[in-house]
């Protein structure tokens, strides 16, 4: 058939169609498509077949229908909504679920069907969006309901571990009825975590007694929000610095921090575990221990035997008293293997030719001159010392005399004798006594006190008692006294009770006590009452209150009345911001022969404080009133009242370089409250400011300040600065200069200097040696010290918890008492490249060891692929293949090759080596070219190399041959 007959078919076929489509009956009516009463027809004739044939075409894209708007259907009652629904959409709206989600949990979300959807039957579609998982079903229906029913589709979603603080959007339900589709996007508030890592960029570290130690760390923020973290150290005792260091971190970002502390000085040696934590407003967060091995200076380790000595001289000039000599030492250490020695001694050549506000400045104070002798269990101090027992026997007692304590099993005796005696002067004499024994959870005392004052004011106390303190459990502590009390102003029953509680959210605390003679008789007062309480309300809000109230009766006709209450609350804001707001109000009487003087106050403080960075800035203001009264015996009654404010403010910054403040207050009182009008002060403050990076570069501390109100000095502001020098062979120079406008001198300020020269000895003790060594150096490898074999000097040896450095013949000495079964080591670090310890195998009976250290040498390797009779050579990589060494004993060490085919050992100790290929990751099937091969390695000799050939494995061929006729191998 030629084109033209084709294309008459063609048109005959579809003018058949066309014409069948115009004239075919519809079966069933015009409703028989299914089509609701009413509804548009669909189009027909050649209209009708093109829409069929373009949907048949198009299939399952018509998902989205077109829709027509205010086109209403008409559905028999109970009938579902067609899939495809013609009528309005309604636009987005947002659900938010109330409260907050935590990531890695999942929610159960009630959705409410929307108002506009009617109460009829409503499909629903919902679709995932944002990063959480729907776990439920994607689409469904709602039933209809009355009218006074809420309607819901409920969501399960999963929320992920990574989200953000904040608003998540978890999916997008689409509502349909038969008239009306709107959409809701559904969301959640996920809960803010605060996770914080700390990494030690080392596993331990070393430095020196008294020295600096930088610790750095890596904090990272694997929390979901930004966060400010604090990192800080807990000081082990007579550790100093502790400078904390503040760090704004994004979620998942990471930075190295460095706190800059100072260790305990001499004779502290030892591992110290050094325990560094991060905290926010919320609490401490985590924490990390690092432990630090203190090491004695190697001029100063004969120390370790004995106390250390602490000698210096100090002047003052500038001042016409204070030039002339003040001697000062300090002592501490060991003096036996059981008793520890600590003392201090101030002595002015001239005692009336001493500057007391200078010398203090230098730490040289006069009086505090004391010896003490400690053990285990006991201590005897003498020299100036005291006592504390307790408010209502005896606050404190202190004085020149003598002080013990002991303590075995469950009873514990302290006691302690002094006399009062200041420049010179003597005065009444306080005795005190106090025996304890554990019962329980708790501690019985029985307590004798006598007291006499006769220098400053004339007092004196009889007392004696009981008091026992015990812990319910954990967290709670409960207190009770009760006693008599002797004295002039009074004599009668005393008692006292305190609680104390602390928990996860807060705390609380109260306490009252009925003291006969107040404060005449070394009471803080004749009846007294307070409490405290700090609560954590949210993890933002911190609620605070406390109260007071106190009656002291003199015993001579004068009363003095105390009260006052506050409360107030923190408001954390934002990561770095803090609110406070507080509101006291207090009142004093003094009752006298001649009347009343009181005074009242109430004031409100608002105040805040802000992390910018590095720098904290602070500020508050408060206003109130204050009242004075006078009531005089005779009748007469006085009152003046009058408003006061209070304004503060200030700026920290801590850097790499020094801490620095700034402080400035303002206030204002009326002038009918009697006091002064306007009081106003501003100070700067710079401490440990380095100047240079060394090591030990000097520290400088100044300050400045200046108070204003009348009559207040005008000769300038108070200025001070000082600095101390670390010189060698262990001396040290301090040196503090002030000019201070409160101490003129003739109607001058001058500029006073504070000079302070001192050097560190060791002295010699009464401590044997609890064990003691020598590690040498094992030229020839045998284990054993020949004649020629000489000792290492500077190795770090450990026993158990101490650490030592060897001395220049190599010998070490531990004083303090090990287990038996410990066995001295050598830090790998501290020898020299190519050394290696080798470790005592036994320790039982043994007092002193011969630890060698063997010398290492390198050996190389090479490995030479080889052709064989075939000229192949074996191509595989060279890097995949090892070379082994097996020395007599059967340990191995394994070097693996470069792209080369060399291996090297870097250290083999001296012996007699076999050196063997490994070729078992080629590729190939190779093998070696001949024997293991031999090498004896001494320290000292010349660098050797060994060439291990390799090549193909001879291939073997085996013909069967005939049938039954066997086969031979060719």
């Amino acid at each position: 058939m030629n084109t033209k007959g084709h294309l008459a078919l063609v048109a005959c076929f579809a003018f058949a169609i066309t014409a069948v489509a115009m004239v075919r009956p519809r079966a069933g009516g015009p409703a028989s498509d299914g089509a609701a009463p009413g509804a548009p027809q669909a189009p027909t004739g050649v209209v009708g077949a093109t829409v069929a044939f373009r949907r048949a075409m198009v299939g399952r894209r018509a998902e989205m229908p077109l829709m027509v708007t205010d086109t209403e259907h008409t559905v028999e009652p109970g009938a579902l909504p067609p899939e495809r629904t013609r009528g309005r959409t309604v636009g987005t709206t947002t659900f938010r679920r109330q409260g907050a989600a935590e990531p890695r949990t999942l929610q159960v979300i009630s959705v409410p069907v929307p108002v506009a959807l009617g109460r009829g039957t409503v499909a629903f579609t919902a679709t995932p969006s944002g990063r959480a998982d729907l776990l439920s079903a994607r689409s469904g229906r709602v039933t209809s309901a009355p009218s006074n029913e809420e309607r819901a589709t409920t969501l399960v979603a999963r929320v992920p571990a990574g989200a953000s603080a904040g608003p998540l959007e978890v999916a997008q339900i689409r509502f349909t009825n038969d008239s009306v589709t709107t959409t809701v996007a559904v969301e959640l508030i996920v809960a803010r975590v605060h996770r914080v890592v700390l990494r030690p960029t080392r596993a331990y570290m070393r430095a020196y007694s008294g020295e600096r130690v930088a610790i750095d760390m890596i904090v990272q923020n694997l929390g979901n929000a930004p966060d400010t973290v604090q990192i800080a150290a807990d000081l082990p005792s007579r550790w100093r610095g502790g400078r904390t260091e503040f760090v704004v971190l994004e979620p998942g970002a990471q930075r190295q921090v460095r706190l800059d502390l100072r260790a305990a000085p001499l004779p502290a040696t030892g591992s110290v575990p050094l325990r560094l934590y991060a905290s926010s407003h919320e609490g401490e967060l985590t924490s990390l221990v690092v432990p630090v091995e203190l090491l004695a200076d190697r001029a100063t380790v004969p120390q370790s035997r004995g106390p250390s000595l602490l000698a210096g001289i100090a002047t003052a000039i500038g001042d016409s008293t204070g030039q002339s000599p003040v001697l000062g030492f300090a002592l501490e250490g060991p003096l036996t293997a059981s008793i520890n020695v600590r003392g201090t001694l101030v002595h002015p050549t001239e005692p009336a030719d001493f500057n007391s506000q200078a010398m203090g400045r230098v730490g040289y104070f006069r009086g505090s001159s004391y010896l003490n002798l400690s053990g285990n269990r006991w201590s005897v101090t003498g020299g100036r010392t005291g006592y504390g027992f307790s408010p209502i026997f005896g606050w404190n007692v202190y004085g020149l005399g003598a002080s013990a304590e002991a303590t075995s099993g469950r009873w514990t005796v302290a006691g302690v004798a002094v006399e009062e005696r200041f420049n010179g002067i003597s005065g009444g004499g306080h005795a005190g006594l106090n025996v304890s024994r554990t019962l329980g959870n708790g501690r019985l005392s029985a307590v004798v006190v006598r007291m006499d004052q006769q220098l400053s004011v004339a007092r004196r106390l009889d007392a004696g008692g009981l008091s026992y303190t015990f812990s319910p459990r954990s967290g709670t502590l409960i207190t009770g006294e009760a006693g008599y009390r002797s004295s002039s102003a009074g004599s009668g029953a005393a008692v006292s009770g305190e609680m104390r509680h602390r928990g996860a959210r807060g705390q609380w605390n109260v306490y009252g006590a009925h003291a006969p003679g107040g404060s005449s008789a070394f009471a803080r007062a004749t009846d007294e009452v307070n409490a405290n309480v700090w609560r954590l309300l949210t993890p933002k809000l911190v609620w605070r209150a406390a109260g007071f109230g106190s009656n002291n009766q003199s015993g001579n006709g004068n009363n003095a009345h105390a009260r006052g209450v506050s409360t107030g609350s923190a408001l954390t804001v934002g990561h770095a911001s803090t609110i406070d707001l507080l509101v006291s109000a207090h009142s004093n009487a003094f009752d006298g022969l001649l009347g009343t003087i009181g005074s009242r106050e109430l004031l409100g403080t608002l105040g805040g404080r802000s992390w910018l960075g590095s720098v904290s800035v602070n500020a508050s203001v408060g206003v109130g009133s204050t009242t004075r009264t006078t009531e005089l015996s005779g009748g007469g009654t006085f009152a003046r009242s009058g408003g006061r404010i209070v304004a503060r403010g200030g700026a920290d910054a801590y850097t790499g370089r020094g801490s620095f403040a700034f402080d400035a207050s303002v206030e204002q009182n009326s002038s009918y409250t009697g006091g002064p009008v306007t009081i106003g002060s501003v100070g700067v403050r710079a401490t440990q400011v380095r100047l240079f990076a060394s090591q030990r570069a000097p520290r400088i501390d100044a300050w400045a300040w200046i108070n204003a109100y009348e009559g207040a000095p005008t000769n300038g502001p108070a200025v001070r600065i000082g600095t101390e020098f670390t010189l060698p062979a262990n001396f040290s120079l301090a040196i503090d200069a002030e000019r201070n406008p409160y101490t003129r001198i003739g109607g001058r300020t001058p500029w006073i200097a504070a000079i302070r020269f001192e050097r560190s000895l060791a002295l010699p003790g009464f401590r044997p040696a609890s064990a003691r060594g020598l590690v040498f150096d094992d030229v020839n490898g045998n284990g054993t010290r020949d004649g020629a074999e000489g000792g290492l000097a500077g190795v770090l040896v450990r026993r158990g918890e101490q650490t030592i450095l060897t001395d220049a013949d190599g010998s070490f000495r531990f004083y303090d008492n090990a287990p038996r079964t410990s066995l001295p080591s050598i830090d790998v670090a501290s020898l020299a490249i190519g050394q290696l310890p080798a470790t005592p195998r036994d320790a039982r009976g043994i007092r002193g060891w011969a630890i060698p250290v063997v010398r290492t040498e390198r050996l190389d390797a090479i490995l030479v692929p080889t052709a064989d009779s075939l000229g192949r050579t074996p191509v595989t990589r060279l890097d995949a293949l090892s070379a082994i060494a097996t020395d007599s004993t059967g340990a191995i060490w394994i070097a693996r090759a470069d792209s080369t085919g060399l291996a090297v050992f870097d250290a083999l100790p001296a012996g007699r080596y076999m050196i063997t290929p490994d070729l078992s990751a080629s590729t190939e099937r190779v093998r070696s070219l001949q024997a293991a091969q031999t090498v004896e390695v001494r320290p000292g000799q010349s660098r050797q190399v060994v060439r291990i050939p390799f090549g193909f494995r001879v291939v073997r061929v085996f013909d069967g041959g005939a049938s039954g006729g066997g086969g031979r191998r060719r």
